[in-house]
């Protein structure tokens, strides 16, 4: 069973540098503010290729309403965005493959 972890990867020079500077300095003034319970764990990489992830793996939540991962990982977080973020809480999903 493949393992998937959240990373921002940085894929072209340019912007590299800034982009990953920006990420790493949200992620710790969101830490710094106490947001969230646990420090945030994604990790802004660089130099490493970045693999799209199959179709089967895309709109897993649209796609997949009832799996146990989704009910017992995904839709709790969903509901805390929305409980801790209303203002900026979008109900509509943005999806990968479309309907």
């Amino acid at each position: 069973m493949a393992r998937f972890r959240r990373a921002i990867p940085q894929r072209d020079l340019c912007r590299r540098r800034r982009r990953g500077e920006v990420a790493a300095l949200y992620i710790a003034q969101l830490d710094d503010a106490g947001v969230f319970e646990a420090p945030i764990v994604t990790r802004v990489e660089q130099g490493h290729p970045f693999y799209r992830a199959e179709d089967r793996h895309q709109d897993f939540v649209v796609r997949n309403p009832v799996s146990s991962y989704v009910v017992n990982i995904d839709l709790p977080k969903i509901d805390d965005l929305e409980r801790v973020f209303p203002d900026r809480f979008r109900a509509e999903s943005v999806l990968v493959l479309g309907d």
